[in-house]
């Protein structure tokens, strides 16, 4: 655990779920790695564009967000932030003409790549650094 977190502090990524859409003449070879803090906060602003959503515990997140058309173009930016492709606006419009069984799939692994756990693990190494804490008096 103390090495991957370290090669994601360091940016040093490993291989991620590759995949290969075909968008007019382009050919985009692309891959979804672990997310970057970069990659979070980015996505974070397109999670804030989506108003309040009632889930059940058994609801799917990806069902839910389908049943409204605008949350498509959401997921489909979610997706293009997560490859980081420096053209982004390309990589979106590419996730916009796929099938919604494949948008499904990437917005899969774009869950399983935001994996909080290397986050905590930091936090509970840095145990002088808690800021959460309130100041003793």
């Amino acid at each position: 655990m103390e090495n991957k977190v370290a090669n994601i502090i360091l940016g040093k990524l490993e291989p991620g779920d590759s995949f290969t859409i075909k968008y007019w003449i382009f050919k985009l070879n692309l891959s979804i790695r672990p997310l970057t803090l970069t990659q979070v906060i980015k996505i974070s602003e397109e999670i804030c564009k989506i108003p309040k959503i009632d889930l059940n515990a058994e609801d799917d997140i990806f069902n839910v967000l389908m049943l409204n058309a605008q949350y498509t173009r959401v997921i489909a930016r979610i997706i293009a932030i997560a490859t980081g492709h420096r053209l982004r606006w390309l990589v979106y419009r590419a996730v916009m003409e796929l099938p919604l069984k494949y948008v499904h799939i990437l917005f899969g692994i774009v869950n399983k790549q935001c994996d909080p756990q290397p986050f905590f693990f930091i936090m509970s190494k840095t145990e002088r650094i808690n800021i959460l804490k309130k100041p003793e008096e």
